[in-house]
């Protein structure tokens, strides 16, 4: 471990802890230049530009357990729950104010965590994963692709601009999003649902593949291509060619605005 990461982390979990009923709070130094950022542990997340400091606030019991680490340009923030001595339920509110990061590439949200953005989040590329029922609400502006993976019943509320947007949902997981893209490729699957009738991406050219009673709402002015199988709906508005094959008790449906 190296000496940046022994300074910030603060990770003592006690046995049978019962909360203080009284929050407390810490302030921990990071490099701003980080490039990764993983949240774990039922954390919730203010990405924000006006911080210059990692602020935690928690119940005072819970607070040494959280822990802040920045190592590498990774800065990783998570509830350390060592030998099962407590687990989510019983921590309370874990709030981490984050300073925004020019250089940022990867967002990694998990096991129940919030992530909000208090601005645009701007990045040449980025790639966005949202698992383990976590909520992700940022809007984006990318220079050129721009990926995301969102599973577990995961919830993400988002408009984009990108060259290049790749989505996966699975595991009925709840995507919308809005803006534009010039290239758009979507993964839906598992019960989820991308897009709705009110929000939706608006591209030049996408490709598709929708199962399991899932849904996709698209703009297309180019030409899309795909295939919706099982019980699945894809709806396109726009005037784009369309080659998307449906089967089974899937059906893909051409609507004006």
């Amino acid at each position: 471990m190296s000496m940046s990461v022994m300074a910030l982390a603060s990770c003592v979990s006690v046995a049978g802890m019962r909360l203080s009923g009284e929050t407390d709070e810490k302030v921990f130094k990071v490099d701003t230049g980080y490039s990764v950022l993983e949240v774990s542990g039922s954390v919730d997340i203010l990405y924000s530009a006006e911080a210059d400091n990692v602020v935690v606030t928690a119940d005072s019991k819970v607070l040494p357990c959280v822990c802040v680490e920045d190592d590498k340009g990774v800065l990783k923030i998570y509830v350390q729950r060592k030998d099962r001595k407590f687990w989510r339920g019983n921590q309370g509110k874990v709030y981490v104010v984050v300073p925004a990061s020019s250089s940022i590439g990867k967002i990694d949200i998990s096991g129940a965590s919030d992530f909000e953005s208090d601005a645009v989040i701007t990045a040449r590329s980025l790639d966005v994963k949202v698992s383990g029922a976590s909520d992700f609400i940022a809007d984006m502006e990318v220079e050129s692709s721009l990926e995301m993976s969102v599973s577990g019943a995961s919830d993400v509320r988002s408009s984009v601009s990108a060259c290049g947007l790749t989505v996966d949902a699975g595991g009925a997981s709840d995507v919308v999003l809005s803006g534009r893209a010039d290239r758009f490729s979507a993964s839906v699957s598992g019960a989820s649902s991308l897009s709705s009738g009110k929000a939706y991406v608006e591209t030049e050219t996408f490709s598709c593949s929708v199962s399991g009673a899932s849904e996709c709402y698209v703009k297309c002015n180019g030409t899309a291509e795909g295939k919706a199988s099982g019980a699945s709906t894809v709806v396109m508005y726009g005037d784009g060619k369309s080659r998307i094959s449906s089967s089974g008790a899937s059906s893909v449906h051409y609507r004006q605005e």
